[in-house]
């Protein structure tokens, strides 16, 4: 669902990010890793692992055939697909650079996920992957003859906009199943407020993920309803034609040319028509739901984006979850008497789901965190419920969606592993040593929000069986006999029971939009308790059953209402929709596996040719990297030829992954003019060959909302020269003063811990703090020559305030005993620009004296202080250009240090004072710049005036 570059790989290998997405289970020894093989996949997962695979293989072949027939496009290339289980969140990658690469989480989607709706998880996942695939791969042409020179480092697919890349794959994914999410109620929700509420997104913005809810859902919500429309206006062929004319193209960009070639329509002309459809089914829709008459609850909160989960800890109080993407997740309690106040509990690392622990202060959440380092894994955590006193209960265990008998004593959660989930029940006190199940599910279906009745006996809970059936189930808890309450297609989820255990609440999409449902089992009688236009979701009941608390849709997103229970106020349950019945899956493929072999991917598919600049100059640079499809093994080669000095280098990085500290190994060898050859009182150039290498690892440890890391590094450098020293010596100076050739040594630490976060709508970091220390040690015993200790350090802390989401940053860089240089932008006349567009960003951690030159030294002071507020908000792009203007900020600076060798003379302090004008915009649908433009004033010996524009990172 994620497009990644040619060089993702090669950069999770160097760099072990901690990101789920480049995470597919390196790292843990333990694992067993087999490949299964197919005409046109080759499939590489681990244990547990294999029925998953074995039922991916049987239907892999078929979904190529049901895609590119639909599509009229070919395959070029096997696919390498690597199937994990190393994150509870379901997702999937795929791309074509440098060759076709699928990764395919077990992980099934949430309650309320849009990726609820589906007949078989699996194959509709693949579907939707291996549809990228057809589409980013094709080339033809001169983009063709490109790769045939320098491999797949390039395709024109790669530069459309996500609207249009996820909108295809979500059409097919749809189109070969009886679910999928253009099927399914959750984006014809959002689409349907966006269109009653004035609010329907233009082309412009679909391009550009980021700020407008529903965030990275507007691709796939907006860009498979679009996508859909031009399917059914102009067939679904003609998307394939769409996708070769664009494949032509050397220079992309040109989508409204090729749709107009395919279609005899322009985008735009397509988006118009689009809308005018999409605001008539609305109108449609509000009629149908008007002529029933409306029943919404009281809205209670105002967060929009994700508000989950409520749950009553008294007639007057309850516990909620909300991600507005302005916070950090939260847990929240809100009091219910008089105006409703909200106030935070706990931060999460992502949404959570709670449970109060009745006849106690305390609360029972899941949220995940990270287990050994390379898992992200829900767990269960409890705390009080005025914040403290946060106690972890599980480790590891995959446990989520809690709930709490009323005996305070015993707890029921769902349990998730390799692709399927089932029921537990445990004792609170000892959940890991209690724990027995209660409802195993059969393999790759899903249990979902348990609840246990009032008296404790009962658990209801729903399930999803093969087919596409998500219905609500209650099982007994001391026999473990299950009824079975609802039987159709429709979504019907998170069910809570009244305090006298006599009805059943729940949600249900039965009628294409959720509303509440009621289940009276005295009568077996179902009625409608809620007719919304949005959607209603969640429903909790209060302890003295007269209000219902649920989640609400707005096109602001999902919010708390509140429901007087009153049963005159009613109506009769419709009928479910019905679909076809699903195609019947074939059994998994008998076949036998081979152990994992990464000779398969790991050699060189493709190399680059660019130009940079360094200290020789302009130089040429080739560069190509290979990696194998799991990631165990991954390298970098490169050569450069300096285009000044014809001096030559090569340089090889690599990394393995398999174990759980990754090994990691550099080596170089260049060509260097040099000038430190001192004779007869004067520099004489000499030409040196230097070789350097170093072998290092590095140690996360990441928890939730922290993450602590430690890289150690071993550095051994060699230095010759090519010929012998041919200068004259003059008796009448001194000796001379040669460079210090042969070996040397150094033990290098980088030692980093952060909590600092941005949340969507900032404009900056806005929330903790973060500090780097990167000590380096020489001693003779490690083979240096000399010996000596170095230390570099960086600190910095970001704090939010409320006024217009201005941030206070500050951040302190010091150095001992390692040389630097230091000072501001360069100064200017006039604003010109330093980079230009596409110039890779200066790093965000590069300290600044702004209003001074240059001052170096061996030890180094800094401390920057900004104040950065919000000017505009503009949201703007032009049609189906790659260009997105964002935002306005500006910040107001105080820069105070000084760079120095020797003891610290606080006169030297250098101050510079001054703003910038920042303005964040995005290229290339989603690469983001932030454009600075600033003047500084130096106001101690040395200041000066500057006037400078930058394309860089603020820290």
């Amino acid at each position: 669902m994620v497009r990644f570059t040619w060089a993702l790989v090669v950069v999770c290998a160097l760099i072990q990010l901690t990101d789920p997405h480049c995470a597919v289970a390196q790292g843990d020894n333990r694992l067993i890793w087999r490949t299964l093989e197919t005409t046109h996949f080759r499939l590489h997962y681990h244990e547990p692992l294999g029925i998953w695979a074995r039922h991916l293989a049987a239907e892999a072949e078929q979904i190529h055939s049901r895609v590119a027939g639909a599509l009229g496009l070919g395959l070029r290339q096997r696919i390498e697909m690597v199937l994990s289980d190393s994150d509870d969140s379901a997702n999937g990658l795929a791309g074509p650079l440098p060759y076709n690469t699928i990764y395919l989480r077990a992980a099934s989607p949430d309650d309320m996920s849009a990726l609820a709706d589906y007949d078989d998880w699996p194959t509709l996942l693949l579907t939707h992957e291996h549809t990228h695939i057809l589409h980013l791969e094709h080339a033809t042409g001169l983009p063709r003859l490109v790769q045939r020179i320098f491999g797949r480092v390039y395709t024109p697919q790669q530069f459309l906009p996500g609207w249009l890349v996820e909108g295809l794959a979500v059409l097919e994914e749809t189109s070969h199943s009886t679910g999928g999410r253009g099927r399914g109620t959750f984006f014809d929700m959002y689409l349907r407020t966006d269109a009653l509420e004035d609010r329907i997104l233009p082309l412009d913005w679909l391009g550009f993920e980021g700020e407008p809810w529903p965030h990275g859902n507007v691709r796939y919500a907006y860009g498979s309803a679009f996508v859909s429309f031009i399917a059914r206006r102009h067939g679904e062929r003609a998307l394939g034609r769409f996708v070769e004319e664009y494949g032509k193209r050397l220079v992309p960009y040109g989508i409204s040319r090729a749709m107009k070639r395919a279609t005899g329509e322009t985008v735009s002309e397509l988006y118009a028509a689009f809308k005018r459809d999409l605001q008539a089914r609305a109108r449609a829709t509000e009629l149908t739901v008007s002529a029933r008459g409306q029943i919404e609850g009281e809205r209670l909160t105002s967060h929009g984006e994700l508000t989950r989960t409520p749950r009553f800890l008294s007639n007057e109080a309850l516990i909620y979850a909300v991600s507005d993407e302005r916070h950090v997740p939260e847990l929240r309690k809100l009091s219910l008497a008089h105006t409703p106040v909200s106030e935070r509990v706990t931060r999460t690392l992502s949404i959570a789901q709670s449970a109060p622990v009745p006849n106690s202060s305390r609360i029972v959440y899941s949220a995940p965190d990270f287990h050994r380092t390379n898992y992200v894994f829900y767990d269960l955590f409890s705390i009080d419920r005025g914040g403290s006193d946060k106690t972890r209960l599980t480790h590891g265990l995959r446990a989520r969606e809690p709930d709490v008998a009323r005996n305070g004593k015993h707890i029921v959660y769902v349990l998730h592993g390799a692709g399927t989930s089932h029921l537990e029940l445990a004792e609170l006190r000892n959940i890991e040593g209690t724990r027995r199940p209660l409802v195993q599910s059969q393999r790759l279906e899903q249990v979902y929000t348990p609840r246990f009745s009032p008296d404790g006996s009962r658990v209801a809970y729903s399930a999803f069986s093969r087919g596409g059936y998500r219905d609500l189930w209650v099982v007994d808890v001391a026999s473990g006999e299950r009824l079975r309450l609802t039987n159709d297609r429709a979504l019907d989820r998170g069910p809570a029971w009244a305090p006298d255990g006599k009805t059943l609440y729940f949600a249900s999409d039965r009628t294409g939009i959720s509303n509440l449902y009621a289940f009276h089992f005295d009568t077996n009688q179902l009625v409608q308790i809620t007719n919304v236009m949005g959607g209603a979701f969640q429903p909790d009941v209060s302890p003295d059953g007269n209000t219902i608390v649920y989640v609400g849709y707005t096109s602001k997103g999902f919010d708390l209402y509140r429901l007087p229970v009153d049963p005159a106020r009613t109506l009769p349950a419709l009928p479910s929709f019905q679909r076809p019945t699903a195609r019947p899956l074939p059994a998994p493929l008998a076949m036998a596996s081979m152990a994992y072999q990464p000779l398969h991917t790991i050699l060189p598919r493709a190399w680059r040719l660019e130009q940079d600049e360094d200290v020789d100059g302009v130089r040429l640079v080739a560069t190509t990297a290979g990696g194998d499809a799991v990631g165990f093994h991954n390298y970098t080669l490169t050569t450069t030829v300096s285009l000044e000095t014809g001096n030559v280098g090569t340089g090889v990085g690599y990394a393995y992954r398999k174990p759980r500290f990754p090994v990691l190994l550099s080596g170089s060898v260049r060509q260097q003019d040099r000038s430190d050859l001192r004779v007869s009182g004067r520099s004489w150039k000499w030409q040196a060959l230097a070789w350097s290498s170093s072998l290092g690892t590095r140690f996360a440890f990441p928890r939730g909302l922290h993450a602590f890391a430690v890289r150690p590094e071993y550095a051994l450098s060699y230095l010759e020269k090519t010929a012998a020293f041919a200068v004259p010596l003059d008796p009448n100076y001194a000796p001379p003063s040669l460079p210090l050739l042969g070996p040397d040594a150094r033990l290098n630490f980088t030692f980093t811990y952060s909590t600092a976060r941005r949340q969507s709508y900032d404009i900056s970091q806005s929330w903790g703090q973060s500090l780097t220390l990167r000590p380096s040690l020489r001693n003779r015993m490690v083979g240096s020559r000399e010996n000596d200790v170095g230390l570099s350090w960086r600190a910095e802390q970001f704090v939010r305030f409320g006024f217009r989401e201005s941030v206070l940053a500050l951040a302190y860089t010091g150095a001992w005993q390692t040389p630097v240089s230091i000072g501001g932008f360069p100064a200017q006349t006039l604003p010109i620009f330093d980079y230009v567009i596409g110039t890779e960003p200066a790093p965000a951690d590069v300290a600044r004296l702004r209003g001074f030159t240059g001052r170096s030294g061996d030890q180094l002071e800094v401390l920057q202080l900004e104040y950065r507020v919000l000017i505009s908000r503009i949201n703007q792009g032009f049609d189906t250009l790659p260009l997105f203007a964002r935002r306005v900020h500006v910040a107001m600076f105080s820069d105070i240090g000084d760079a120095y060798t020797g003891r610290f003379d606080p006169r030297r302090l250098a101050v510079g004072v001054g703003a910038e004008l920042r303005f964040d915009w995005s290229v290339a649908y989603g690469t983001e710049y932030t454009l600075r433009g600033g003047v500084a004033q130096g106001l101690t010996a040395g200041g000066e005036l500057q006037w400078y524009t930058s394309i860089a990172r603020p820290f």
